[in-house]
């Protein structure tokens, strides 16, 4: 079996999003958010942990 995470690049926080993005931040998975994309700009303020865990944002 692979030792290495998943890499998961998330698309749009929307109503669904927020919930994947919620779940990746904090729950134990084999899986890890290498960044987002969405066309809502600065992100990080309504969703601090995108900032506390250095995830790029792309729009």
């Amino acid at each position: 079996m692979c030792s290495e995470k998943t890499r998961v690049l998330l698309v749009s926080v929307g109503i669904f999003g927020r919930r994947y993005l919620e779940e990746l931040t904090t729950g134990d998975y084999e899986a890890t958010l290498v960044g987002i994309v969405d066309v809502i700009p600065h992100l990080e303020k309504r969703y601090p942990v995108i900032s506390q865990l250095h995830i790029p944002i792309f729009s």
